[in-house]
């Protein structure tokens, strides 16, 4: 008996119960988040359990992305004992970010050709395969390899972004960023506790799968990715929709919006987001890489020990996500992420002071400083991103972020070896540069567009509220400029609703509107 292609992927995914609800779209996001998420529980359940999807996947992923660094040094041992330590760490810690980097610079493009849902299901095949093979690796070379199988899977955050931009509205990306962010901090802390429980699981002389205990948290992380996997094959929607012309349709908000006309400052701001991207990531891998070494050699700390201190500095990140929504209400997003990369220098402090308290706290600060960015760094691509390439702009962003995830544990550790200060001095290189990244361009930009110190509000309220200018960041200048286009869309739109309406009066409607207007 053959079944055809065409009814087998009808049954993938489970099909759905469309129920509409009683509230019209302005009723509905008119209510708070948490009665939006009961709403939606209720009568679009399918969208509640595609997001639960992907946030946990991004959990997962992360998860990944740290079960190594506080137990670096005892994998060094059994992989590769003869190598320098340093330069054995950087590679541990760099083969997950290759996987990561290379990955994200095509999943995006190719998502928005072949669709969302089949890379996300690849991506997450190949992490949960990857796993088992780093349980059972004989080598140094061997385990990185697969570490870098298991960095394709957080590759596809581009996708993710996509997905969600494809059904949702720009503005509710900062929310959408905040709980990738806490998902992230919180895979990124849950990781170095698994990774030190494999020190707490007896083995040592017992045959535990394989000779050393420490495969049981890949195995571990398999079994959990096989199931995220059967979850995404049996309910995981499709986001991208087209319409007759090729053009993505967002039927979720705005399902009848104009397009708005092509961005000439497009680009100049994608290649500043994708610095400012690059500085973040690596301050971040940059102290995961130098902490496990740094606890064990300067405070002696235990495989246990150094992975507590590492997941308790997630409360920075923590704390910055949870105010990040209340804080844009008083302060530009972009101005936050400026100041958070300005936050992020108190990390150069760590050499001098000998104290592993203090070292943790300053370890929260920076933690807290990458976070303001990362917290909006979703909402800005949202924003600039046309439809037709958002699957292209979120891999450039993310790969220059994944640049700074591969290049940080690379350096890190070479620097560390020849002196314990230089990769905080590094750090806060980048911090600056980063933070310099929001400001540069647009002092040559305003003399040419004459916005100098002018605020610009525009009329999408649901996509950004008022950005001034005055502070001087390029992102600014960029996501401003793209409101303009917005707005020019819609004014046309609103135009062309007049004219079919009323073919006769429109002239002397507008004429009497501006009239009015100027007095």
């Amino acid at each position: 008996m053959t079944v055809s292609f065409s009814s087998l992927k009808a049954l993938l995914p489970l099909p759905e119960k469309v129920r509409e609800g009683p509230l019209s779209p302005e009723e509905y996001y008119a209510l708070s988040y948490p009665k939006r998420l009961v709403y939606r529980t209720k009568y679009n359940p399918r969208r509640v359990l595609d997001l639960v999807i992907l946030f946990v996947g991004i959990f997962i992923e992360w998860v990944g992305s740290t079960l190594l660094a506080p137990v670096t040094p005892w994998y060094i041992e059994d992989l590769a004992p003869d190598m320098n330590q340093g330069t054995a760490a950087s590679i541990l810690m760099a083969a997950y970010a290759v996987g990561t980097f290379l990955a994200s610079l095509v999943t995006g493009p190719l998502s928005d050709r072949l669709g969302r849902r089949p890379v996300l299901l690849a991506a997450m095949a190949i992490y949960t395969v990857a796993q088992f093979l780093m349980a059972n690796a004989w080598d140094i070379a061997s385990f990185a390899g697969f570490r870098a199988m298991a960095g394709v899977s957080a590759g596809t955050r581009p996708v993710i972004i996509s997905f969600l931009t494809d059904s949702s509205r720009p503005i509710d990306m900062k929310l959408y960023g905040v709980l990738m962010g806490l998902h992230v901090v919180v895979g990124q802390s849950v990781g170095p506790a698994i990774g030190k429980a494999s020190h707490a699981v007896p083995g040592h002389g017992v045959e535990l799968w394989r000779p050393s205990p420490l495969s049981f948290p890949f195995y571990f992380m398999g079994v959990v990715s096989a199931v995220i996997l059967i979850l995404e094959v049996l309910f995981l929607r499709e986001s991208l929709e087209k319409d007759k012309d090729g053009m993505p349709v967002n039927k979720f908000a705005h399902p009848d919006e104009k397009e708005p006309p092509r961005n000439k400052f497009l680009w100049p701001t994608v290649v500043v987001l994708g610095i400012v991207s690059f500085c973040a990531q690596y301050l971040g891998i940059n102290w995961a890489t130098v902490f496990g070494l740094l606890g064990a050699d300067e405070y002696h700390l235990s495989s246990s020990e150094n992975g507590g201190a590492q997941g308790i500095q997630a409360v920075g990140t923590i704390f910055t996500n949870l105010i990040y929504l209340p804080l844009t209400q008083f302060i530009p997003a972009a101005l936050l992420g400026c100041s958070g990369l300005v936050l992020a220098m108190v990390i150069v402090v760590v050499p001098f002071i000998h104290s592993l308290v203090g070292v943790i706290f300053l370890g929260m600060g920076l933690q807290a400083g990458i976070g303001l960015y990362f917290a909006g760094q979703a909402f800005f691509t949202a924003v600039i991103s046309p439809p037709k390439k958002r699957g292209l702009i979120n891999s450039c962003v993310m790969g220059a972020s994944n640049i700074g995830g591969f290049v940080g544990p690379l350096v890190a550790g070479n620097l560390y070896d020849l002196n314990v200060a230089y990769p905080f001095y590094l750090s806060v290189i980048l911090s600056g540069v980063g933070a310099i990244s929001w400001r540069g361009v647009i002092l040559n930009l305003r003399q040419e567009l004459g916005i100098s110190a002018v605020r610009l509000r525009y009329a999408r309220e649901d996509v950004l509220e008022c950005y001034p200018v005055e502070f001087g960041a390029f992102v600014y200048f960029g996501i401003n400029y793209q409101m303009s286009l917005f707005k020019q869309a819609a004014n046309e739109g609103a135009k062309q609703s007049t004219s079919e309406e009323s073919n006769v009066s429109i002239t002397d409607t507008v004429a009497s509107s501006v009239a009015g207007e100027s007095v």
